[in-house]
């Protein structure tokens, strides 16, 4: 009688299921007792795993000696990751052949549940969006919204809560107010590029549970366009030509040139052709001497429509600007006439008329000499004439 050798399985005890666990827990550790090849026998032994939710938890690392009857088990949940995943373990022997892997193996399973509940992590991450607003913004009625306050919570369905809080970078919180999870500028407050180009806000997320805090920046952008002055020429009028015309701006601005001004006198166009314009930033020059060396009424307009001027952020310039002054090189003459030249009135007198070639100022009756006789009733006629009363000596 032949009796033919048999490979009994090998044996592992169950493996009871573990408590729950938290989600983001620290590795876990499973025993695994009662390993022996089974029947007495003595094959070489493998321990193996299977996680069925291995987004969960992965395959569980076993540390386990062939021969021995216990091993171990270790794992960890995924980051952020919570639910439920069967582990599977398998043991195995290498059968009558003594060779590992083939199809006369035995092999022994014992499945145990991990369970992982879940934990409210707090928020990551705050943003608003858009975190521009222009500085042409009117709030003198209501408040202007800047943007949309979202959070980043790995925890999905959370519902968010948005507050103003103390703290770095809330240097400008007292401008700014949350309402409806909107960042908005409070009313009657404004922002203005050309004096603070950002501000800065702290806000705090509340996702029922946790808070989270960030500093956030707002950008102000320039919708302002800059505005241009002509320094005015003095004395006006004057008695010699105008000179150094100086312009400056509301802030720095580029492409300024010579075809942008307009020099007239008594309405005709004054050539500038050769001329240039100096400085940078916010100030232009511009010499006249060569082109106001005429008497005449001068009009200096820059022209805004087609200049091309803007500020940095690419804001026309929208307004001309301009200046009128008087140049008079010719001076004024005079012309003195006593209207009873004979005298022959019993009382000496004759009305004087003094008429000027144009209106002057400063006139009076100290500014003439008279000799033989005096003057009295100095009177203005008006700006270019004048009349006075002359007395002849007995």
């Amino acid at each position: 009688v032949t009796v033919n050798a048999v490979n009994d399985l090998p044996a592992v005890d169950v493996i009871p299921d573990p408590i729950p666990i938290a989600e983001d827990a620290l590795l876990q550790t499973v025993q695994v007792t009662g390993v022996s090849a089974g029947g007495g026998e003595t094959q070489a032994l493998v321990l193996s795993t299977t996680s069925s939710n291995t987004s969960l938890i992965a395959n569980p690392a076993v540390s386990y000696s062939s021969a021995d009857s216990t091993g171990t088990l270790t794992y960890r949940p995924v980051a952020d990751a919570h639910g439920s995943a069967v582990i599977t373990v398998e043991l195995s022997d290498a059968g009558l052949d003594g060779i590992p892997g083939n199809g006369d193996d035995g092999r022994v399973t014992r499945s145990f549940a991990v369970r992982v509940n879940p934990v409210n992590d707090v928020p990551t991450d705050i943003i608003v969006t858009p975190a521009t607003v222009t500085d042409d913004v009117d709030t003198s009625s209501s408040t202007v919204i800047v943007g949309v306050l979202s959070g980043t919570d790995v925890d999905t369905g959370d519902q968010f809560t948005f507050i103003l809080v103390s703290g770095p970078g809330s240097t400008d919180n007292d401008k700014f107010a949350i309402a409806n999870g909107e960042l908005r500028i409070r009313q009657g407050e404004n922002v203005d590029f050309a004096t603070q180009p950002s501000y800065s806000v702290r806000v705090q997320i509340n996702d029922g549970a946790a808070t989270f805090e960030k500093t956030l920046s707002v950008t102000v952008q320039d919708a302002t366009s800059p505005v241009a002055n002509l320094v005015d020429v003095a004395p006006d009028p004057r008695m010699q030509h105008a000179g150094v015309i100086t312009v400056n701006f509301s802030e720095s601005v580029s492409g300024v040139d010579i075809g942008d001004f307009q020099l007239t006198r008594d309405g005709g166009i004054v050539s500038l052709a050769g001329l240039t314009i100096s400085g940078t930033g916010s100030s232009r020059t511009l010499d006249l001497s060569s082109v106001t060396d005429t008497d005449g009424d001068y009009v200096l307009t820059l022209r805004a429509d087609g200049s091309g001027i803007e500020d940095g952020a690419g804001n026309l310039l929208t307004v001309d600007a301009d200046d009128s002054f008087t140049v008079d090189l010719t001076r004024p003459s005079v012309t003195v006439n006593i209207v009873d030249a004979s005298l022959d009135d019993l009382d000496g007198l004759s009305l004087v008329t003094f008429e000027f070639s144009e209106a002057v100022s400063g006139f009076d009756a100290d500014d003439v000499s008279v000799t033989n006789g005096s003057l009295s009733d100095f009177a203005v006629v008006d700006s270019d004439s004048f009349t006075a009363t002359f007395t002849a000596n007995d």
